[in-house]
Parts: C-alpha cells; sequence; structure tokens
C-alpha cells in the first residue's frame, strides 16, 4: 500500500514499484492510495481496511544513514521542523 498527497509522487512510485516487480518477477498487490497522512480519520480508515500493521514513512527512512552518522544536527533539524509544523511554517 502507498499512501502519498502528491498525485505526481504517487504516480511515479507506483510504476517505479509495478516494473520492478515485473523485472524481478515479483508476486506483489501494490496499491496506491491518494491522502494525507496529517488526516487520521483517513489514515485509519486505509490501514483498518486493508488490515495494515506496521506502516514505514518512506521519506524518512532514505535519510537515517545520513542522520546516524550527524546524530546531533538531525535531531536539532528534526525539532525545528516539527516547531515549524506546528507553528503553521514549512
Amino acid at each position: 500500500m502507498l499512501f502519498e498527497l502528491s498525485e505526481v509522487a504517487l504516480d511515479t512510485i507506483d510504476k517505479e514499484l509495478e516494473s520492478m516487480a515485473t523485472k524481478l518477477d515479483i508476486d506483489c498487490r501494490i496499491v496506491p492510495l491518494l491522502g494525507s497522512v496529517q488526516d487520521e480519520a483517513s489514515v485509519r480508515e486505509v490501514m483498518e481496511h486493508f488490515d495494515v500493521d506496521t506502516a514505514y514513512h518512506a521519506a524518512a527512512c532514505k535519510h537515517v544513514p545520513l542522520v546516524e552518522q550527524n546524530l546531533i544536527e538531525g535531531v536539532r533539524q528534526q525539532r525545528r521542523r516539527y516547531a515549524d509544523d506546528s507553528a503553521g511554517g514549512a
């Protein structure tokens, strides 16, 4: 299951994963869903409908090695981002 706010990003990753699955002969159902993770009710509904046990935030995962090597600055930046989000910033 893919859950994404951006139509373009969702379409791009859906096509990429479908292509990889075909190329590697992997039988995997990919379900692209357009929505915002900030809409808690929608997230709950989707997770219940698809019986999701575990969710992974892919955007966060791509930076893990970088943040692990720069732990203090990584924490500072995350705190700043959350503070900006809470204040209505970008």
